[in-house]
């Protein structure tokens, strides 16, 4: 496996914070369905999830995307744009949104 970014030992203590962080802005964003549009609970929900969401991409920004722009050849840039066009063209109406557990999904996905 690579490298960790942001402190973390290794690429899976950083897949298992990634998707500790998915969990936390999914749960965040459906607890704005819990509240009246324009209640004070909905603009402080709606808020939460903003929050939530704004930290891991600052994080991203700042850690793995930071590190993958200027080393990761073009080539493979392109391959995965072409890949993840692909997958959006597939689920054009969206993906099933669930959480899972990261060290279930690292322990699963490592080779």
């Amino acid at each position: 496996m690579g490298e960790g970014a942001g402190g973390k030992d290794d690429a899976a203590d950083e897949t298992e914070h990634a998707i500790r962080d998915h969990n936390k802005i999914r749960n965040a964003v459906a607890s704005v369905a819990n509240h009246a549009v324009g209640s004070r609970g909905w603009v402080e929900a709606l808020a939460a999830a903003n929050k939530e969401n704004g930290d891991h991409i600052a994080e991203e920004e700042r850690e793995g995307l930071a590190d993958f722009r200027p080393t990761a050849e073009l080539g493979m840039r392109h391959d995965l744009a072409v890949e993840f066009a692909a997958f959006e063209a597939v689920h054009f109406i969206g993906v099933t949104s669930v959480d899972k557990d990261p060290k279930a999904y690292v322990e699963k996905h490592s080779t």
